[in-house]
């Protein structure tokens, strides 16, 4: 199944992608450090998705796409980049021993992991009468990907974003030091049997009976065009989203030493927008882990996020218009305002453009107001995307595109986001998606839209 690029996602990815391990297509762009140049660098989420299609309502994975990095085959993590083993210990070596009952034809066993978010460990082992041995090191548990597929070079082949990628015989599980075995009819069947896989695979099953029963909410959620019965849904949705954050806060307190439950609370640090819930995981995380790098970030970003939080005073700021004039947020107070952070590159952003446009249109003349903050380091390209997309409402840039000053004092990480502000200057919504903004604002200004 193909998703319409003009359809928001936000709902269908939202109760899969709570405990982080499974991510559907998300409409942001995120910034990241680049380990082979030092510079920052922007990607789609897509690109670091699992690879899944939809089928009745549930997310099926079938295998893993690229990510940009480094790909090293048969490498240890000693060769890697410093950042990749950064809040990782002394690596230890592991060993997989598989048997794929049945299988006569000689195949091979390839298998991924990411130690960081630029750097991709590839490695692979041929399949002689369904068995197979691979040994390597590790510096701390990781969760893999291995799959099953013929022995030779076969085409690649070329995937569009939402397109359903062809079943691969294939599973995701953690490996850590020590043995792992793993046996069963085909590799995507197979029981994989380690401590740290044991952790994962109860983290799972709590998971799978919420997923289920949100899989069709979501589905009708994201197709739904009736406004009364998207309300519904959408409370349906909000009440499955808090059972999976409950499952992932009582995995982490039950096992605060893991690095299943130290991976739940990063993956859950990539955009915190429930601060409250954030904070339960984190809390709960052993002070080993909260004092790793790693850790660190996620409190500092934990803090922004309840300085930023819906209920909060925004902060004041002031950068140059497109004719070199400072505008500040306070000069809007008294209106409601949408503080749009974007990018003429970001194409999620521009996916947007039609919603606040039309929320612009409905309410300029009822006490709303746009802010647009761009993360554009070339004028001609910033001023461009404005007048090419009719943009009518207020603009800045500080030109110096994903270190903005604005966006590092909002502790913006990806884009878009946004923040809804009342006339007083709170926080009242953030990160509205399609209609969803039009639908507050009928809501706060008190008007009805037909």
């Amino acid at each position: 199944m193909k998703h319409k690029n003009n359809k928001d996602l936000k709902y269908l990815s939202a109760a899969v992608k709570i405990c982080g391990f499974t991510l559907f297509i998300a409409n942001i762009l995120v910034f990241q450090p680049d380990a082979t140049a030092g510079q920052t660098s922007a990607r789609s989420v897509q690109n670091i998705t699992n690879a899944s299609k939809i089928n009745a309502g549930n997310l099926h994975t079938n295998g893993v796409l690229g990510i940009t990095g480094t790909v090293q085959k048969n490498a240890s993590l000693k060769q890697q980049s410093a950042e990749a083993i950064s809040d990782t210990g002394t690596p230890q070596k592991y060993v997989i021993n598989g048997k794929i009952l049945g299988l006569t034809k000689t195949m091979k066993v390839v298998m991924t992991y990411y130690p960081s978010k630029t750097v991709v460990v590839k490695d692979s082992a041929i399949v002689n009468n369904g068995v197979f041995h691979m040994e390597g090191k590790l510096s701390r548990p990781y969760l893999v990907h291995l799959y099953l597929r013929p022995v030779g070079h076969a085409p690649v082949q070329k995937i569009a974003i939402g397109q359903v990628v062809p079943p691969v015989d294939g599973q995701s599980f953690y490996l850590s030091g020590g043995t792992t075995t793993l046996t069963g009819n085909s590799v995507a069947a197979a029981i994989v049997s380690n401590p740290v896989q044991e952790q994962y695979a109860e983290l799972q099953k709590a998971l799978l009976p919420v997923q289920k029963a949100a899989g069709p909410i979501n589905l009708a959620l994201y197709y739904s065009k009736n406004p009364d019965s998207i309300l519904i849904l959408k409370q349906k949705h909000n009440g499955f989203v808090s059972q999976m954050k409950k499952v992932c806060i009582d995995f982490v307190k039950k096992y605060p030493d893991s690095y299943v439950a130290y991976d739940v609370v990063k993956n859950n640090a990539f955009v915190i927008e429930d601060p409250d819930s954030f904070e339960s995981m984190f809390t709960a995380l052993s002070q080993g882990f909260k004092n790793t790098a790693e850790g660190r970030k996620m409190e500092h970003d934990l803090a922004m996020a309840k300085k930023f939080a819906i209920g909060a005073q925004i902060m004041d700021f002031t950068q140059n218009d497109i004719n070199g004039k400072p505008v500040s947020l306070s000069s809007l107070k008294g209106k409601y305002v949408l503080i749009d952070f974007w990018a003429s590159w970001c194409g999620p952003c521009r996916m947007e453009y039609p919603h606040i446009q039309k929320a612009y249109k409905l309410f300029k003349d009822k006490n709303f107001e746009v802010i647009g903050v761009s993360l554009d380091d070339n004028k001609d390209l910033w001023v461009k995307a404005i007048k090419n997309n009719h943009f009518e409402w207020v603009e800045v840039c500080d030109l110096k595109g994903r270190q903005n000053e604005v966006a590092a004092a909002y502790g913006i990480a990806a884009i878009p986001q946004s923040f809804l502000v009342n006339p007083d200057g709170v926080i009242i919504a953030k990160n509205l998606r399609g209609d969803e903004l039009v639908t507050k604002l009928e809501e706060v200004i008190g008007t009805k839209i037909k």
